[in-house]
């Protein structure tokens, strides 16, 4: 079985042999045919540099591309009175300007972004201001709301930087392009076939389509709004526990007096059951004398709750608690209703401290937790490279489209070098992928 070495060799071998067709079909130097079989002997030894071997081979292919593909094409030069490299030396200057000029544009929009994103962190600062946003907190839907509305507002702010930006490198492209077309003008476009009919049809009709091309693109890229909903339900779920407890308490200390009274109401009733029989009874027997319509109700309930006792311990303690109260209505009428509405305004008053102490605690303790988690966030979350990311990317992508527009602008006239140069340079491009994978993989 061979080993990685030998196939190395095997694949080496049978790519010398595919470059060694090419030199003879393009009639290369014998010189080149020469360092072709200088390669071949250095292959078959035992133990092949492939580091030294890899540069022969590079400086060959340099060598061939030379020959194979000249930068003048023949037949032309005589015919212009400026050069085709002349002209794309003109081109690369202008593209290169333009590029500048992008750069430009991109760094320009540094204090916008900064602007942006300061505004962006003060919105989610504000939910640690816990008073003023106390039902979001309490509120599990409300709470992520607000950062979805965060997430909005910062999106839509770079949505319209984006757009002043992208409008600005249009503007580039569009002055670099009108330079082109009058320098084209003044050496005689049109009899090399670049009027201004090419550049119409090739850039004007494009334009718009670029820039719709490129704006989406920006848009749908990932621009760090989806870091936003993280956040917020990373903290939604500690904010929601803290919540939770907290109520849970007031709701224990809410019920708390009425147990302690229903305690203090039942060992009265079962300490003082007799005489509570004996206040009804004794009630019941001066039934004649004028009695108020509370009185009388309460005295016919004692009657009949005395009648109703059972052996049961819960029947026992519910009777004594109840002909205990009834006995109270009996002999203090006016004077008890006076002091259970008193209880019950104090019991109010106390649920109120209860909610507002309930609530003061939410916001001191949700408070406390989100500027912590909000100040390290800001400090390390990511939202500015990802913007610079995606602001790159739309000048690379614009880029991009307008050398496609300019290599159609120049396809098919006298500029166009590379129409009778273009398969030498697949073919020779195929060579170079072979050998690389033969080197690196």
């Amino acid at each position: 079985m061979k080993n990685k070495t030998d196939e190395r060799q095997d694949k080496a071998e049978a790519w010398f042999d595919k470059l060694e067709k090419y030199a003879k079909e393009k009639k290369m130097p014998a010189r080149i045919l020469d360092e072709i079989e200088e390669c071949r002997e250095r292959l078959s030894s035992s133990e092949v540099d492939w580091h030294e071997m890899n540069l022969m081979v590079r400086e060959l292919l340099e060598s061939i591309e030379e020959k194979a593909c000249p930068e003048v094409v023949q037949g032309k030069q005589s015919k212009q009175e400026v050069t085709v490299q002349e002209v794309e030396e003109q081109v690369r200057r202008m593209a290169q300007r333009c590029h500048a000029e992008n750069i430009t544009s991109v760094e320009s929009m540094g204090e916008q972004k900064n602007i942006l994103l300061k505004k962006n962190y003060e919105q989610l600062m504000e939910i640690s201001h816990t008073k003023a946003h106390l039902e979001e907190l309490k509120n599990e839907d409300l709470y992520i709301q607000f950062f979805q509305n965060c997430k909005s507002a910062y999106e839509r702010d770079v949505l319209d930087m984006l757009r002043d930006m992208l409008q600005s490198i249009s503007n580039n492209y569009s002055h670099m392009l009108d330079h082109m077309r009058s320098m084209f003008q003044s050496i005689g476009g049109y009899k090399n076939g670049l009027g201004n009919e090419k550049f119409y049809r090739e850039y004007e009709e494009r334009r718009i389509g670029i820039d719709k091309k490129v704006q989406g693109e920006a848009e749908t890229s990932d621009m760090g709004g989806n870091d936003l909903l993280t956040l917020g339900q990373k903290t939604g779920e500690k904010i929601k526990g803290i919540v939770s407890k907290l109520v849970r308490k007031r709701k224990i200390l809410a019920w708390l007096p009425l147990v302690i009274l229903l305690c203090v109401f039942a060992g009265s009733a079962i300490g003082n059951q007799e005489q509570s029989i004996e206040i009804i009874e004794s009630a019941k027997a001066d039934s004649d004398t004028d009695n108020s319509p509370i009185k009388e109700a309460a005295i016919d309930a004692g009657v009949n709750a005395i009648k109703s006792a059972s052996s049961s311990v819960i029947m026992t303690v519910l009777v004594s608690i109840i002909t205990f109260i009834l006995a109270l209505v009996i002999s203090l009428s006016v004077v008890l209703i006076f002091v259970i509405l008193l209880v019950i305004v104090i019991y109010w008053f106390y649920l109120k401290m209860l909610n507002a102490w309930c609530n003061h605690q939410i916001c001191t303790k949700c408070g406390a937790y989100l500027k912590t988690e909000l100040i390290q966030y800001t400090q390390n979350n990511n939202l500015s490279s990802k913007l610079d990311e995606v602001m790159e990317n739309a000048v690379e992508e614009y880029e991009r489209q307008y050398m496609i527009v300019l290599s159609n602008i120049f396809q098919g006239s006298s500029y166009d070098s590379s129409q009778e140069q273009e398969d030498e340079k697949s073919k020779l491009s195929f060579l170079h992928s072979e050998w690389d994978k033969i080197m690196y993989e």
